[in-house]
C-alpha cells in the first residue's frame, strides 16, 4: 500500500509536468538546513525559555531518530521497488536508510514547539506552524524518497519529544535544584547511543557491485544527531552556572544584535561541516560541528549579548498567572534566577520577595561575579575565530568546496582481518585517506578511482594445485562424462601438458596460449549461460587441498576486505586477469561484488547459434538466436596485452593495482607511471608454507622487484590474521 501510495503521487507529480517539485525540495532544504535559526532566534531576542523548550525538544528527537533510524536499517522506497523513482535532486540528497524520515523529525519538534509556545501570542501562528510540520512531512512522500510510514513515525517521535520535554520543564520548574541530574541524564544516554552506533553491525547489501547504503556514512549524521543530547546538557549547565542571560526583547539594539548573531550561525551552518571533517575524520567532524553549533547557540552568543549590555531589562515572564497560562507549555518555562525567586518561602513577605526580584533583574550576579574585560575579549575572539574559518570556507581559501559530500571510511575497522602492524595495510589507509580528503594536495575525484586487480594469487587460490581455470578445463577434458569420450585430440595433449606442469613445477612454453584456445574448443557450441552453469556447478566440488572449503570459498579473505575498503570510499574495481573472462564471472559471481561489465580478462569468440560460418558483419541477431561459444581463441590478457586492453575498456589510467607474479608486472609500471594523480601498486608475496601453498622463492624475488620497482608487498604470513577462515586448515 505504501508503495502504490506514492506511485499515485508521482503519476500526479509527473501529470503536473513537476509545477510543485521546486516549492517541495524548498521546503525539505530549509527544514534540514536553517529552520533552526528561528527558535534559536526565540532563544536569543523574544523569550529565553520558550526557546529552549523548543530547542530540547528538537534536540532529544534528533536524538532518538538517529538510534531508530541505525537500528532498524530500513531501505529507501526505490530501492525496494524500482516503479519508484524520486522527483529533482532528491535522489542525489536522500541518501541512507528511510525509515524515519530525518526530515519530518526537524520540522516536527520546531514547528511544532513553536506552534505550543505561540498559543499565548498568536493562534494563527500556532496554526501555521503545524501545517508547516505536515506540509514537510508531505514533500518527502511527494518526492518520492520517503513512504508513509517513515514521515508518520518522524511525527511520532516529534510529539514523544514534545511531551516529554513539557513534562520536565514542568517538573524542573518546581524542581529546580534537580535540573543538573536531567543534564547528566541526557550527557550519559548520549555517549550510550554513540557506543551502540559504532559497534552494533549494518546490512551490507550490494546491487552491480557498489553497497546501498554504506553504514560509515550514516553513522556520520548518527554522531552529528547524538551529540546533541551530549553536548546541550554541557552548554545548558554553562549557561545557567556563568552566563544567566536574559533575552534582549524586540525593541532597541537588542534585537538588531541577536539578528546579526544569526549571520555567523548562517555561516557556520552552511560551511564549516567539510572543513571539520577533513580535519577530524567524517565521524568527530560530525561531532564536533555540532558542538560549536550548539555551544554558540545556547552559551556563547548568549554570553556576548549579556556581557555588552543587549540583555531586556525588565522580567521576561510578567504575565498574568491565571489558570489557564499555568496549564499552558509556553507559559511553563525552565526557571532561572529570576523565577527561581518567585519560589519564596511562606514566611517572606511580599514586600522582600518583590526587592529580591527587583535586585535580581538590576543586578543578576555580583560585582564581583560578574565577568571582567579579559572574558569579553576573549569572547570577541572565538566569535571572530568562527566567522574568519567561515568566510575564508567560503571564498575557498584552504579547503575545496564540496561537491558531492566525500568522506572517508575507516580503514582500520574494515581492514580487520590484517595484523595490527601491517606496513601494507598502513600504507594503503594513508593512500586512501589522501585521496579522498577533499581539497587535500593529492585529493582524487570519484570518477577517477580506479582500482583493478588480477585475480589467481592475488584475490583467489591459484596453486591447489594449479589454478581454477586450468583445473575447470582438466575436468571437461579428463572426468567429464558427457565430454571426456569426444575430446579432440589437441585438447588432450594440453591436458597433459597441464598434468606435467602440476607434478614438475614446470610449465611447458606456450601453455598458457595452447590452454586458452583448449578451452575455446572443447566448450565450443555451448550458450553463455550453459557456461556459467558448467562453472557454477564445478565450484561446488571441494577445494583439494583444503579442509572445509570448496571451490568458490577460495578467496583471500583479507584481500575482499581491500576490495570492500576501496568501494567504500567510492573507488570502481576491476578485475583484470589472464583468465577467461567468462571464466572469471563465473568465479566472482555471488562471491564479490564486482559486475560482469567491471571484469577484463582473456576472450575467446562469442557467436550467434544460426551464424554458422558466416562474418558477424554479414548476420544480423535475430528473436529466436542465442549466444554461444564459437570455440576460437582470441586473446591471452597477459603482461603488455592487459595495459592494452586496460586502455580500451577502461579509458583512462587506474591510480591503484593489486597483484602477485611478474606477469603483473607491465600494469603495476603502467599505474605508477607519469600518473596525473597519486598512484600505487601492491604485490602478494606467497610466503606463507602452512596455511597456503607458499612458495618461498617466488616470494623472494617479488620481494626483490618490490623494492626495485618500489611497489608496496603484501605478505600472505605476516599481514593477515587468517586467509581462507579460521575454520579452513590445509592438508
Amino acid at each position: 500500500m505504501d508503495i502504490a501510495y506514492l506511485l499515485l503521487l508521482q503519476e500526479l507529480r509527473e501529470g503536473s509536468h513537476n509545477m510543485l517539485t521546486p516549492f517541495m525540495e524548498g521546503i525539505s532544504l530549509f527544514a534540514v538546513t536553517y529552520l533552526i535559526m528561528i527558535p534559536v532566534f526565540v532563544y536569543w531576542a523574544v523569550n529565553k525559555e520558550k526557546g529552549l523548550y523548543t530547542l530540547a525538544s528538537y534536540y532529544l528527537c534528533c536524538g532518538i531518530n538517529a538510534v531508530v533510524k541505525l537500528t532498524a536499517c530500513v531501505y529507501r522506497p526505490w530501492i525496494r521497488d524500482s516503479r519508484v523513482i524520486p522527483a529533482g535532486d532528491a535522489i542525489r540528497t536522500a541518501t541512507g536508510y528511510s525509515f524515519p524520515s530525518g526530515h519530518t523529525t526537524t520540522a516536527g519538534p520546531i514547528y511544532g514547539g513553536l506552534a505550543v509556545v505561540a498559543r499565548s501570542w498568536k493562534r494563527i501562528v500556532s496554526v501555521l506552524c503545524v501545517c508547516c510540520v505536515l506540509i514537510t512531512g508531505f514533500s518527502r512522500n511527494y518526492l518520492g524518497v520517503h513512504a508513509p510510514q517513515d514521515v508518520l513515525m518522524g511525527l511520532a517521535e516529534s510529539v514523544l519529544a514534545l511531551w516529554v520535554m513539557a513534562r520536565l520543564f514542568r517538573y524542573v520548574k518546581s524542581h529546580p535544584e534537580k535540573e543538573n541530574r536531567f543534564l547528566l541524564l541526557s550527557f550519559i544516554l548520549g555517549w550510550l547511543g554513540i557506543l551502540f552506533i559504532t559497534f552494533k553491525s549494518y546490512p551490507m547489501d550490494y546491487v552491480d557491485g557498489k553497497l546501498l547504503v554504506d553504514p560509515q556514512r550514516m553513522m556520520n549524521d548518527g554522531y552529528g544527531d547524538i551529540a546533541l543530547l551530549i553536548v546541550f546538557p554541557i552548554a545548558r549547565f554553562v549557561e545557567r552556572k556563568w552566563v544567566g542571560f536574559q533575552s534582549t526583547g524586540l525593541k532597541g539594539k537588542g534585537l538588531w544584535v541577536s539578528l546579526a548573531g544569526l549571520v555567523p550561525l548562517f555561516l557556520m551552518i552552511r560551511y564549516m561541516k567539510a572543513p571539520l571533517d577533513n580535519l577530524l575524520g567524517s565521524h568527530w567532524g560530525h561531532f564536533m560541528y555540532t558542538f560549536i553549533i550548539v555551544f554558540y547557540c545556547i552559551t556563547l552568543f548568549p554570553a556576548i549579548l549579556k556581557l555588552f549590555g543587549f540583555e531586556h531589562q525588565k522580567k521576561e515572564m510578567e504575565e498574568p498567572a491565571d489558570m489557564e497560562d499555568r496549564e499552558n507549555i509556553a507559559e511553563d518555562p525552565l526557571p532561572d534566577e529570576s523565577s527561581a525567586v518567585s519560589e519564596c518561602s511562606e514566611g517572606q513577605t511580599e514586600r522582600e520577595t518583590k526587592e529580591k526580584e527587583s535586585e535580581i533583574i538590576r543586578n543578576p550576579k555580583r560585582p564581583e561575579e560578574q565577568p571582567g574585560v579579559k572574558w569579553k575579549v576573549l569572547a570577541i575572539i572565538a566569535l571572530a575565530l568562527l566567522l574568519i574559518v567561515c568566510i575564508l570556507y567560503a571564498l575557498g581559501v584552504g579547503w575545496k568546496k564540496s561537491g558531492q559530500g566525500e568522506t572517508t571510511v575507516s580503514g582500520e575497522a574494515m581492514l580487520s582481518l590484517w595484523t595490527e602492524d601491517a606496513a601494507a595495510k598502513d600504507e594503503l589507509i594513508r593512500y586512501v585517506e589522501a585521496v579522498t580528503r577533499e581539497g587535500g594536495a593529492d585529493y582524487i575525484p570519484p570518477v577517477d578511482r580506479i582500482a583493478v586487480f588480477d585475480l589467481d594469487g592475488t584475490l583467489y587460490c591459484e596453486t591447489d594445485p594449479i589454478g581454477f581455470d586450468y583445473s575447470l578445463f582438466l575436468h571437461r577434458v579428463t572426468k567429464d562424462e558427457d565430454y571426456r569420450d569426444r575430446a579432440t585430440e589437441f585438447e588432450r595433449e594440453v591436458a597433459e601438458k597441464i598434468q606435467e606442469a602440476i607434478a614438475t613445477g614446470v610449465s611447458a612454453k606456450g601453455l598458457e596460449v595452447d590452454h586458452g584456445r583448449g578451452v575455446a574448443s572443447a566448450f565450443s557450441g555451448m550458450t553463455v549461460d550453459e557456461f556459467a552453469d558448467y562453472i557454477r556447478d564445478f565450484r561446488e566440488e571441494p577445494q583439494p587441498g583444503y579442509e572445509g572449503m570448496i571451490r568458490k570459498d577460495a578467496f583471500y579473505q583479507p584481500m575482499l576486505q581491500v576490495v570492500d575498503y576501496l568501494e567504500a570510499n567510492d573507488f570502481t574495481v576491476y578485475i583484470v586477469s589472464g583468465t577467461d573472462r567468462l571464466i572469471v564471472r563465473g568465479i566472482v559471481d555471488g562471491k564479490m561484488n564486482v559486475p560482469p561489465r567491471q571484469i577484463i580478462g582473456s576472450d575467446e569468440l562469442i557467436i550467434a547459434r544460426d551464424q554458422g560460418a558466416k562474418n558477424g558483419l554479414d548476420y544480423v541477431f535475430d528473436e529466436d538466436d542465442e549466444l554461444i561459444l564459437g570455440g576460437k581463441f582470441l586473446v591471452k590478457n597477459l603482461k603488455m596485452n592487459q595495459v592494452a586492453v586496460i586502455a580500451q575498456e577502461i579509458g583512462q589510467q587506474p591510480v591503484l593495482a593489486f597483484g602477485n607474479s611478474s606477469s603483473d608486472a607491465s600494469v603495476a609500471e603502467y599505474v605508477i607511471t607519469q600518473n596525473p594523480y597519486r598512484s600505487l601498486a601492491f604485490m602478494v608475496c606467497c610466503d606463507d608454507t602452512e596455511r597456503e601453498n607458499g612458495n618461498i622463492e617466488k616470494a623472494d624475488k617479488m620481494y626483490s622487484l618490490c623494492e626495485e620497482f618500489n611497489w608496496v608487498p603484501i605478505s600472505m604470513k605476516n599481514d593477515w590474521l587468517t586467509i581462507y577462515g579460521d575454520e579452513v586448515v590445509r592438508k
